[in-house]
């Protein structure tokens, strides 16, 4: 039996919730029953695979007792194999150990200071800090996300696997005429200086007035008033007939939007620790759907982005070169675009198939 207790809304559209999904449907095919412990609201139960809510209305309980409350309910199981936590329980870490059971801990991100204004301030910088450097340090054995906390933790002693955002959906897509006449570009996320959308909308302003005519960026997840005291008078003028900055919407509509678009766009800069840590959900999301990346290669993306395949890679976060890239998607054929969306989903269904991970998903539950 495998145990995965994770602090999340499960199972809704979050990128932590779906990897826990994830995560449990590959132990689930691999022949495992499954427990998952979560604060969502709603249930399932069905053969060999079971979710039990810690949900409370009273938020102070359901945060504080968390990990207690579900040590509670582990007391009720019998053989169980391993319990896969969604970030470091210490509680449950230490329960673990006392009953000679495997801990695991997933760990997805590694914050920088640039992300936050104040971030000695910051309780979510000092606790990511708190988890990664010492919770984690030659004790726990570690799930991640990328080759950057692989190596990690690989030095500090763990026992480690990288398994990336994995895929079980995958969309099917039918070679059809491209009408190009405007190149549709989509944003959807929350991170305005760390996405670098200003710098992005910067560089469509410094396009010719023609240019713009032909090109269209729509932005879910953050508002125009935020965005717009990054841009200076002219950036907006230039911009506002090519702009739709649409703030947060319903995820049906994001999933709709990307439907209809021909890119999905994301710049982020490479040196920094988040970046290097992390791995982007929405490039899964997108390409999942058939839509191709217009981005720059940070994390582990140049393991699996390839210019002119299955994207076009920005070669460096300037303005120049995000123009370069932007004039280049005028002279996509139709027949090239369809290539590019084929060869997305292709990447998806041959590189983050959950089954392609199942020695790592073994491995690290074995002693």
């Amino acid at each position: 039996m495998i145990v995965i207790i994770a602090y999340e809304d499960y199972p809704d559209k979050s990128p932590g919730s779906i990897r826990v999904k994830t995560f449990a449907n590959a132990y689930l095919n691999f022949g495992y029953e499954v427990i998952v412990i979560h604060k969502g609201q709603n249930v399932v139960k069905k053969k060999n695979y079971e979710e039990i809510s810690l949900y409370d209305t009273n938020r102070y309980i359901q945060y504080t007792y968390f990990s207690c409350r579900a040590i509670k309910k582990l007391k009720k199981f019998q053989k169980i194999e391993a319990v896969i936590t969604y970030g470091v329980f210490t509680k449950v870490e230490h329960w673990c150990k006392s009953h000679n059971i495997i801990y695991v801990s997933d760990v997805v991100e590694w914050y920088s200071k640039e992300q936050f204004k104040h971030w000695y301030l910051s309780r979510a910088y000092w606790f990511k800090e708190r988890e990664i450097r010492y919770l984690t340090k030659n004790r726990c054995r570690v799930i991640c996300i990328s080759s950057f906390l692989q190596n990690y933790f690989k030095n500090n002693g763990n026992k480690v696997v990288n398994i990336p955002i994995i895929s079980e959906h995958i969309h099917s897509y039918q070679k059809q005429y491209e009408n190009l006449n405007i190149i549709h570009l989509i944003y959807a996320g929350s991170h305005l200086l760390m996405d670098n959308i200003p710098l992005i909308i910067k560089s469509i302003a410094q396009l010719s007035d023609e240019e713009r005519k032909h090109i269209c960026l729509t932005i879910y997840g953050l508002k125009e008033t935020a965005i717009q005291k990054y841009l200076t008078k002219e950036d907006i003028i230039a911009t506002k007939d090519c702009l739709r900055i649409m703030g947060h919407r319903p995820n049906t509509e994001v999933l709709e939007s990307y439907k209809s678009s021909h890119f999905t766009i994301l710049l982020r800069d490479p040196s920094l620790r988040v970046n290097m840590a992390g791995f982007p959900s929405k490039i899964i999301e997108s390409m999942g759907m058939g839509v191709p990346i217009l981005g720059n290669y940070s994390s582990d993306l140049n393991k699996y982005l390839i210019d002119g395949e299955n994207a076009v890679i920005v070669k460096e976060l300037s303005v120049q070169k995000i123009v370069t890239s932007l004039r280049s998607l005028f002279c996509l054929t139709p027949e090239q675009m369809s290539l590019l969306r084929i060869n997305a989903l292709e990447t998806i269904k041959l590189k983050f198939n959950p089954d392609l991970f199942k020695d790592q998903f073994i491995n690290i539950i074995k002693d």
